[in-house]
C-alpha cells in the first residue's frame, strides 16, 4: 500500500513542480533564469528525489517519512508559484504550511531521537501546535512566519544540542555536514525573509540581484546536506547504489553539465551588464573580464571538484580501490607473516572505519588492532588450505555488513594469503639458499682439507724429476695420487681411484691414504702383504659398494728399480722409445673382497723412460658426442710433449683432454702423475 500511496502523492507533487517549471514567464532574464535554475528545478528535483526514494525503501522506518515530509515542504517553499490551479494552489498552501512542523520533527527524530525528546515527550505537542497555528495563519504573513519559524528554530536548537552530546564520531560527522548544510542553505534565505518582513516589501523584488542571486543559490545547500548525508554516509542506512558504474558515469557527466552550467551563467551575468544601457563602459569591461576570468578558470575548478567527488561522494569504492592498492604494492615487498599480517590489519581497520582487526594464523592470534568484538570471519585460504581467518570487528558507524563489504574482504583475504604462500615460498627457497650455501662452505673447506692430503712437497730423488696433479670433478673427488720419502732415496709413488665422486668418495680417499702411510711408515718392501693389508683395513672401513682402483710402486735410486702392485687400477705406462710398457701385475680391486691376494712386478728404468700414472677420469674424457679420448691418444699427447718437464707434460695432457672434450662436462675427476727418468747424478 504504501507505493500506492507514494506514487499518487509524487503525480501531486511533481505535476505541481513540473508545470511551475514549464511556465515561460520564468526564464524572460538572465537573473530569472539563474534564480529558477536553482530554486525551481535543482533544489526541489535534489528534495523529491531524495524523500521519495528513501521513503520507497524505508517504508517501515517512521524516520524515513519525516524525510520526505520536509522535503516535499521545503521543495514547495522554494519553487516558484505554480498555476492557478485549485487543486495545486491548495497543495502548495499546505506543503509550505507544514514546513516548520516537518523541520521540528526531524530535528528530534534524525538520526535518533533527542533525549531531552524522550524525557519531555508532551513538550513537542504544544509547540507542534505553535507551529500548525503559525502554518495555518501563513508561513509569509506577519505573526504566522513568526510562529512557523519556531520549527526552523527547534531543529537548529535540537542538533546544536546533538553536536554536543553526541559521542559516537560518525553520528557527530553526520551531524556536522547537516547542520553545515543548513547553515549555507537557511540562514541567508531565512535573514533575507525577516528582512523583508521588517522592511514590510517583497524581498526578492526589491532587493538588488547580488544580494538575491547568492541567497537562491546557497539554498540548494541544505537539501544537498541531507541527500549526501542520507545516500554517502548512510544516515538511514538505504541501499548505496551511488556506487554502482551507471551512477558513477552519470555523476562524472553531470561535472559537464555544471561545466556549461558555469560558461552560461558568466555568459548571462556579463549579458545583464554589458547591454544594460544604465551602465558605464568601464563596468561593462570589467563584467566581460570577469566572465571570462571565469570561463578560463572553470576547467580547473571542474577538475578539483571532480576529485573532491572521488573522494567524498564514492569515499567506498576510493577506500576499496586504495587499500586493494595498497595491499597489492605491499604483499610484494613483505616476506615475513608478522609485518603482512600488521600491514592487512591496519589497512582494512582504516578503510572500513572498524573499531578493530584480529589476523589469524594456523590458530594464533598473529595479530590484533583495536577492539575487537568478533562481527565478522573470514577465511585466509590458500588452494585448498586454510592457513587463517580475519576477524572483524563492528563497524565506528554501527552499520551492519553488506555484500559489497564481505566481497571486498575475501578479496583482501585472497591477497593476504597469496602474500603468505608466497612468503612462505620465499622463506624456505632463502632457509635452501642458506642451507646451500653452508654445504658450499663445508664443501670448500672439505676441498681445502683434501688439497692438503695430496703431496705439498715432493721429496729430491737422484736422477728422477716428477710431478702430480688432481683435478676433481666436483669440489672434493675420490682420486689419489702421493708421493712417499723411503730410506735410502727411495720414492713411494702411489695413484688410486676410488668409485664414485663426491664427499663419500672423498672421505674414502682420506682413508686410503692413512692406510698406505701407515704401511709404509717403517720402510716395508713388502708390496704383497701391504697391498692385502690396505685390501682388508678398507673393506673394513668402506660401505659394500665402495671399493678402489690402487696402483703402489716404490723406485729404488740405486738400481733404478721400480717393484710395483697394480690393484686393479689401469696401467700405468712407461714411454720408452717407440716402446710402451704396461705395468700390469697385482691383484683386485681394494675394499670389494676382505680376503684377497696380490703378485708384485718389477720393472728396471732406464734414463729418458717417462712414467705415466693416470685414472680413468683422464683417459675417458669425453666430448659432447660420448666419444672417449682413450689411453692411446693419452701417450700420442704424452710423446709430443715428452722433451718437456713433468709439470709441463701434465698441463698438455689435460689441454689435449680438455680439448677433445671441446666444452662438454668434465665428467669424472682427472690425476696424472709423470716422472722422467735422467741420467746418474
Amino acid at each position: 500500500m504504501h507505493w500506492i500511496a507514494l506514487i499518487a502523492l509524487g503525480i501531486v507533487v511533481f505535476g505541481d513542480h513540473g508545470s511551475s517549471w514549464l511556465r515561460l514567464d520564468l526564464w524572460s532574464s538572465p537573473a530569472a533564469f539563474l534564480i529558477n535554475g536553482f530554486a525551481g528545478i535543482l533544489t526541489p528535483l535534489v528534495c523529491l528525489a531524495t524523500g521519495f526514494w528513501v521513503a520507497a525503501v524505508r517504508p517501515k522506518d517512521p524516520k524515513a517519512w519525516i524525510l520526505l515530509a520536509l522535503m516535499v515542504t521545503f521543495a514547495s517553499i522554494s519553487a516558484p508559484n505554480g498555476p492557478s490551479n485549485a487543486l495545486f494552489s491548495r497543495w502548495r498552501s499546505f506543503t509550505a504550511s507544514m514546513w516548520g512542523l516537518s523541520m521540528m520533527f526531524f530535528g528530534l527524530y534524525f538520526p535518533n531521537r533527542l533525549p531531552f525528546e524522550r524525557k519531555y515527550p508532551w513538550a513537542k505537542w504544544i509547540l507542534a501546535a505553535v507551529v500548525v497555528v503559525g502554518g495555518w495563519i501563513g508561513p509569509g504573513q506577519g505573526i504566522g512566519f513568526w510562529l512557523n519559524s519556531l520549527g526552523v528554530s527547534a531543529f537548529f536548537f535540537s542538533f546544536g544540542w546533538r553536536r554536543g552530546t553526541e559521542k559516537n564520531p560518525d553520528a557527530r560527522r553526520r551531524l556536522k555536514i547537516i547542520q553545515f548544510g543548513a547553515y549555507v542553505g537557511l540562514v541567508p534565505i531565512f535573514l533575507f525573509i525577516i528582512a523583508g518582513q521588517v522592511l514590510r516589501v517583497n524581498a526578492f523584488r526589491t532587493f538588488p540581484l547580488w544580494v538575491s542571486i547568492p541567497v537562491m543559490v546557497s539554498l540548494a545547500a541544505f537539501p544537498l546536506a541531507l541527500a549526501y548525508t542520507v545516500l554517502v554516509e548512510r544516515a538511514l542506512d538505504v541501499r548505496v547504489f551511488i556506487r554502482s558504474g551507471l551512477q558513477y558515469a552519470m555523476a562524472r557527466r553531470g561535472l559537464v553539465v555544471l561545466q556549461i552550467a558555469v560558461f552560461a551563467l558568466a555568459g548571462f551575468l556579463a549579458a545583464d551588464v554589458i547591454f544594460d544601457p544604465a551602465e558605464n563602459r568601464p563596468l561593462k569591461v570589467t563584467a566581460l573580464g570577469l566572465a571570462m576570468s571565469a570561463v578560463a578558470l572553470s576547467r580547473r575548478g571542474i577538475e578539483w571538484l571532480r576529485g573532491w567527488i572521488d573522494r567524498r561522494f564514492f569515499r567506498d569504492a576510493v577506500n576499496t580501490e586504495r587499500m586493494l592498492a595498497d595491499l597489492g604494492e605491499s604483499t610484494r615487498t613483505f616476506v615475513e607473516a608478522r609485518p603482512l599480517v600488521e600491514r592487512v590489519a591496519n589497512v582494512v581497520r582504516e578503510a572500513m572505519r572498524l573499531e578493530g582487526v584480529e589476523m589469524w594464523l594456523n590458530g594464533n592470534l598473529a595479530y590484533a588492532t583495536g577492539v575487537t568484538a568478533e562481527e565478522l570471519r573470514v577465511p585466509i585460504a590458500a588452494k585448498e588450505r586454510t592457513l587463517g581467518y580475519i576477524a572483524l570487528g563492528r563497524k565506528k558507524s554501527e552499520e551492519p555488513y553488506c555484500d559489497v563489504d564481505v566481497r571486498l574482504l575475501q578479496n583482501v583475504a585472497g591477497q593476504t594469503a597469496l602474500a603468505l604462500e608466497n612468503g612462505r615460498l620465499t622463506e624456505e627457497v632463502a632457509a635452501e639458499a642458506a642451507k646451500r650455501e653452508r654445504l658450499n662452505r663445508e664443501l670448500e673447506i672439505a676441498r681445502e682439507v683434501q688439497e692438503r692430503l695430496f703431496p705439498q712437497t715432493r721429496p729430491p730423488v737422484a736422477g728422477l724429476e716428477y710431478a702430480g696433479k688432481c683435478r676433481p670433478a666436483l669440489s672434493v673427488g675420490g682420486d689419489y695420487f702421493d708421493f712417499l720419502e723411503l730410506p735410502g732415496e727411495g720414492l713411494g709413488i702411489a695413484i688410486g681411484d676410488v668409485s664414485g665422486k663426491g664427499v663419500a668418495s672423498a672421505l674414502l680417499m682420506a682413508s686410503l691414504q692413512a692406510c698406505l702411510r701407515g704401511q709404509t711408515s717403517d720402510g716395508g718392501k713388502d708390496l704383497e702383504r701391504l697391498m692385502a693389508n690396505i685390501n682388508r683395513m678398507i673393506f673394513d672401513v668402506s660401505p659394500v659398494n665402495k671399493y678402489a682402483t690402487f696402483f703402489y710402486g716404490q723406485y729404488e735410486t740405486a738400481t733404478r728399480t721400480l717393484t710395483y702392485v697394480n690393484a686393479g687400477h689401469n696401467p700405468p705406462a712407461i714411454l720408452r722409445g717407440d716402446e710402451v710398457l704396461r705395468l700390469e701385475e697385482g691383484g683386485p680391486v681394494v675394499g670389494l673382497f676382505r680376503p684377497a691376494k696380490y703378485g708384485h712386478g718389477t720393472v728396471e728404468l732406464r734414463p729418458g723412460d717417462i712414467f705415466i700414472g693416470f685414472t680413468d677420469g683422464v683417459s675417458e674424457a669425453m666430448n659432447a658426442a660420448d666419444e672417449e679420448w682413450g689411453e692411446d691418444a693419452l701417450i700420442a699427447c704424452a710423446r709430443a710433449a715428452g722433451e718437456a718437464t713433468p709439470e709441463a707434460i701434465i698441463d698438455e695432457l689435460m689441454r689435449c683432454a680438455d680439448e677433445f672434450a671441446n666444452g662438454a662436462p668434465q665428467h669424472d675427476d682427472m690425476t696424472l702423475i709423470v716422472a722422467k727418468v735422467g741420467g746418474q747424478s
